[in-house]
């Protein structure tokens, strides 16, 4: 008896001395999928379509397409508020230019933000310059 007591005792302090953060994740933490869907633009650039993955961890959103580097590639980062609202960044490469503003060459950097609403289990947003995107989020 005195042994499992001292377990108990053990196994409760344990717990005790587990930071908060780490027996608990927000809302919105977790898989994410991602499409960015960009109309054509008034300028004549093509419409495209990019799915990638993300990450949320303390509300921190963090996605992927393709590799960093590649053409054409693109990071999406930035902060969901505990209300759902957020302010996105895309960073990165365009790729052929038919589909890039002013038909620039491919390589050229990529640089925008969006804003979005999430709940739970998905998310909307949209671009806030230059040519119409829409952003669609899915909790995976």
């Amino acid at each position: 008896m005195r042994n499992s007591f001292g377990l108990r005792w053990l196994a409760t302090l344990g717990l005790v001395l587990v930071p908060a953060t780490a027996m608990s994740s927000g809302p919105f933490d977790g898989s994410w999928s991602v499409v960015v869907a960009c109309a054509q633009a008034p300028d004549g650039a093509k419409a495209y379509r990019w799915n990638f993955t993300a990450q949320v961890r303390d509300g921190s959103f963090l996605g992927q397409y393709n590799q960093p580097g590649n053409i054409p590639s693109g990071t999406l980062s930035g902060q969901i508020q505990p209300t759902g609202n957020a302010h996105l960044t895309m960073d990165g490469l365009t790729g052929d230019p038919d589909y890039s503003l002013s038909r620039v060459h491919a390589g050229t950097p990529i640089h925008y933000t969006a804003t979005a609403q999430f709940t739970a289990r998905s998310g909307t947003g949209t671009r806030d310059q230059a040519r119409h995107c829409d952003l669609a989020f899915s909790k995976i």
